[in-house]
């Protein structure tokens, strides 16, 4: 049985000095071959179900909605912003003052 002592180790005498650090990122492998195949086909069914073959729900609706549909004035701040910038920088708000008078007309 090995004794501990309190005295500190000399790093050149001690096996750390023959360690390499690019050892500590080596990836040993004791995986069947087969794996990288099973996951594989797993991933690609996953994606063929999940993007093509599965109906949309009240969630997908939900996280396809726009921010300007999702908190009401928004646009119409945003569009105020966008105008004085371009304005700002000498240029053509024709686009955005548009779409401004378009909300508030509608209101």
């Amino acid at each position: 049985m090995e004794e501990f002592s309190d005295e500190p180790v000399k790093y050149s005498t001690s096996s750390a000095r023959s360690h390499s650090a690019y050892e500590t990122f080596l990836i040993r492998r004791s995986a069947p071959w087969y794996q990288t195949y099973i996951v594989l086909g797993s991933t690609i069914a996953f994606l063929v179900y999940f993007l093509a073959l599965r109906e949309e729900n009240d969630l997908d609706e939900e996280i396809g909605k726009s921010l300007f549909d999702r908190i009401p004035g928004l646009e119409e701040k945003d569009l105020v912003a966008k105008i004085s910038n371009a304005k700002s920088m000498g240029m053509d708000s024709t686009l955005y003052e548009r779409r401004l008078k378009e909300i508030q007309s509608a209101k």
